[in-house]
């Protein structure tokens, strides 16, 4: 667990436990043992009556942490904690000798007998003669909160680029899957609690790897993972994963739509009645509605008076509820993005990108977002619990490799649509023949599904003409057809980037065009995987062994 105030990050856990060293030299280490909120902040307590009130100051920008002891024999001389500059906040000595944190616009000042080792990120705190003491994070320039009409009215304000706010927290994101994955369990550390495997976290964090062209470092790892915790995967992570025949049984029952929305979208736990979730409940209905009339006077109305300009950004809060809910936030910045393309809005997209910059700088190392930000009079001054990328990362994932729906419907009464993980793809069909076209790393198995699709002649992969095994999945390449629900699941090992998938409909139309291949044929040899002949129709005769299929463990 991390606690944020003033700039300075305090950590507990059992890997960065509280030291407390007694005057004989004994060091014991102490975990968290309860967590109590107050009206201005937090008190961790630990075993013996030792607390940690970490506060903020009334009617001040300031804060303070102060640690009381219990007297003991013999008496306790030092207390270290694990601690550290936020990120976006540099530490520092001013000509005083005085600790310093700061951000560029914030300066805030460490009044304590405290001494805070710079390389070990270790604040040694003297208990000599005492049983409390008191650390001040003292801001010697508050700043002015302002309504954000006043910053939309600002000439010299910066509307920070979507594309690097975004790209900074997918680094922070990405550097933290890598660092909290073990691979002897295939789970993640946790900010609080045991390590646990995640699917989100399997999904995003493969995804991503592709993205990087980093796939060769750590699919196998993953794919390990996968296997060690089977029983956690879905239909989400087939197209990496497969087993797709029966993990996406799912999405032919259910509206598939709404299937991805609840992995992507984010876990809203608020009170429906209090401000400001109140009104960011009302916008995100007001926007569902299509026929709703033109959504920007009544934002202006309802949502700027909650928007408070800050030194650190934007935030959304109420005046008599100073506390911001960070998974709120970034759902009212996606509301107001959607509004103002909507419409056309350029004041919506600018306060939407602000909102959404001033949150996600908020992300640790290892892009871990304080769950809630309180605030000391006018400052954003304290966050409070952990919230992992994974669970804010589908809300900003890129298209390219993420698990998604294309609707492959044109308008017609059908449902036909296609499920893949690949960087792109693309169709073109007729009566006579469909060619799915796909991109995926060379070397890399890729799964997909492709519903609405009526009974064909044959499918030809890595152009040859491939027959239908329910055994696909043993293999390297395959397909199966599920003509009850006009679904085909296939697999396949890319030997290129960019693999066709050819389903035909009428090969007497396509006679002249198409590969011609003898039914009695001899097995191919291209150098990689090797097949036989693959006689035509949509039955599920199979060859007993496909010479030359990779096997792989699905």
């Amino acid at each position: 667990m991390a606690v944020y105030t003033n700039g300075l990050k305090l950590s507990f856990s059992s890997a960065e436990t509280l030291k407390v060293i007694t005057e004989d030299g004994i060091v014991r280490e102490l975990t968290l043992d309860r967590l109590e909120r107050t009206d201005t902040g937090v008190v961790l307590h630990f075993k013996y009556d030792i607390s940690i009130n970490i506060s903020s100051k009334p009617q001040s920008s300031d804060s303070y942490i102060n640690i009381t002891i219990p007297q003991t024999i013999p008496p306790i001389k030092e207390l270290r904690i694990r601690a550290q500059a936020q990120d976006s906040y540099l530490l520092n000595k001013d000509n005083e000798g005085r600790i310093t944190l700061s951000d560029g616009t914030s300066t805030y000042f460490m009044n304590s007998s405290g001494i805070l080792d710079f390389k070990s990120s270790i604040l040694s705190i003297s208990m000599d003669d005492r049983v409390s003491n008191r650390i001040t994070m003292e801001d010697e320039a508050p700043g002015l909160g302002r309504s954000v009409r006043e910053w939309l009215a600002d000439s010299e304000k910066i509307i920070p680029s979507d594309r690097e706010t975004l790209a900074r927290y997918s680094d922070k994101s990405y550097s933290g899957w890598k660092s909290r994955f073990d691979k002897s369990t295939g789970n993640w550390t946790m900010p609080e609690g045991a390590p646990s495997f995640k699917e989100k976290a399997l999904v995003q964090f493969m995804a991503e790897s592709y993205r990087r062209g980093e796939q060769t470092l750590t699919a196998a790892d993953l794919l390990k993972s996968a296997e060690k915790n089977i029983s956690a995967l879905s239909w989400y992570s087939s197209p990496f994963i497969g087993d797709i025949v029966n993990r996406t049984a799912p999405l032919l029952r259910s509206g598939y739509v709404s299937l991805l929305e609840g992995k992507t979208s984010l876990n809203l736990t608020a009170n429906p009645d209090v401000s400001p979730y109140r009104e960011i409940l009302e916008l995100k209905k007001l926007l569902t509605n299509s026929e709703s009339e033109d959504p920007v006077p009544w934002i202006e109305e309802n949502i700027y008076p909650l928007i408070v300009w800050l030194e650190e950004g934007l935030y959304i809060l109420h005046p008599d509820n100073p506390e911001s809910s960070t998974l709120f936030t970034l759902e009212a910045a996606e509301l107001l993005k959607s509004a103002a393309i909507r419409t056309g809005d350029e004041n919506l997209l600018s306060i939407s990108s602000k909102i959404r910059a001033t949150i996600l700088s908020r992300a640790d190392e290892n892009g871990i977002l304080p769950e809630k930000i309180t605030f000391s009079r006018e400052r954003a001054s304290l966050g409070e619990g952990a919230i992992v990328p994974e669970d804010v990362y589908g809300l900003y994932q890129e298209t390219a490799f993420a698990p998604r729906f294309i609707d492959l419907s044109n308008g017609k009464d059908k449902e036909t649509w296609l499920y893949t993980a690949a960087r792109s793809s693309s169709v073109i069909s007729n009566d006579q023949f469909l060619e799915l076209k796909v991109q995926f790393p060379k070397g890399q198995i890729h799964h997909l599904v492709l519903k609405g699709i009526e009974p064909f002649d044959r499918v030809f992969l890595h152009n040859i003409r491939w027959k239908s095994d329910p055994r696909f999945q043993r293999y390297s390449d395959g397909w199966v057809y599920d003509a009850v629900n006009k679904t085909l699941y296939v697999k396949i090992k890319h030997r290129v980037e960019e693999e066709m998938i050819r389903i035909q409909f009428n090969p007497a139309e396509e006679e002249d065009s198409s590969p011609k291949m003898d039914v009695d044929a001899e097995p191919l040899d291209n150098g990689t995987d090797s097949v036989g002949d693959l006689p035509s129709g949509t039955g599920s005769t199979s060859r007993e062994s496909l010479p030359g299929a990779e096997t792989s463990v699905e």
